[in-house]
């Protein structure tokens, strides 16, 4: 993302968008033709029936997952139209890129701790953590400070992710997992999309910092959204018919 607001406020609007095309056709092509780590076909479990989405944990996830997605995309349409503001949209790349370092440094500092609370209990500490993240990019007056504070509002973005497909795993049947999945990662792209057409229209009509609201709002809702469904996310009661195929807890 930092790469392609760069080239897209540096050359021309539609460089940031041509290059991460030409990118993803690379990669997905490397990916086709990558077979020696491929995982072996396994037979279709018959035994487990019905959509994920009917998995209340999987529908929690998702939905708050949704609205951090929109914080996403807020903080860097609103990082976009603050540094123009600044005269220096340029910078806009420099700091959605430090954004990601904030999110990359935590998540390898979760990774090594091997954290023994309950995932559920982490994942509301992760969430509350963006959403007081959030509030931080409103004092910013300059780009460096504009800097700082997105970095540290980015710093639980990896925990989130991290504590959210756990859950997920523990609480969807093996033989749905990849749907599973596909859903929370789907509803992190509604949210983007969401998100940045909610900043865009908040920024045009009340100014390029106003337009962080729009992760405050985001981010309380995710938060009260992980609150409220504490109580299923700590259980491991499934919904659908073939249940025995679940993830167990710990």
């Amino acid at each position: 993302a930092s790469l392609s607001v760069g080239l897209s406020a540096g050359l021309f609007p539609e460089a940031g968008v041509l290059v991460s095309t030409v990118l993803l056709a690379i990669g997905s092509t490397a990916f086709i033709l990558q077979r020696s780590t491929e995982p072996q076909v396994r037979p279709v479990d018959r035994a487990t029936s019905g959509s994920a989405i009917r998995l209340r944990p999987v529908q929690i996830i998702t939905l708050a997952l949704i609205f951090i997605g929109a914080t996403f995309a807020t903080t860097e349409v609103s990082t976009v139209a603050i540094t123009g503001e600044f005269g220096q949209p340029g910078a806009a790349s420099l700091v959605i890129g430090v954004y990601a370092l904030g999110s990359f440094v935590l998540g390898i500092i979760v990774g090594a701790l091997n954290l023994q609370a309950p995932l559920q209990r982490q994942l509301a500490i992760a969430v509350a953590l963006v959403a007081l993240g959030t509030l931080l990019p409103l004092t910013a007056g300059t780009v460096p400070l504009l800097a700082l504070t997105v970095f540290i509002s980015g710093v639980a973005i990896s925990p989130t992710f991290i504590t959210a497909f756990g859950l997920i795993e523990r609480h969807v049947p093996e033989a749905m997992l990849t749907e599973g999945i596909t859903w929370v990662m789907t509803g992190i792209g509604i949210g983007m999309a969401l998100g940045s057409f909610a900043a865009g229209a908040v920024v045009d009509a009340f100014g390029a910092q106003n337009g962080f609201w729009v992760s405050v709002a985001s981010g309380v809702i995710a938060l009260v959204t992980v609150l409220l469904g504490q109580r299923s996310l700590a259980t491991h009661e499934c919904e659908l018919e073939g249940c025995e195929a679940a993830i167990p807890a710990e």
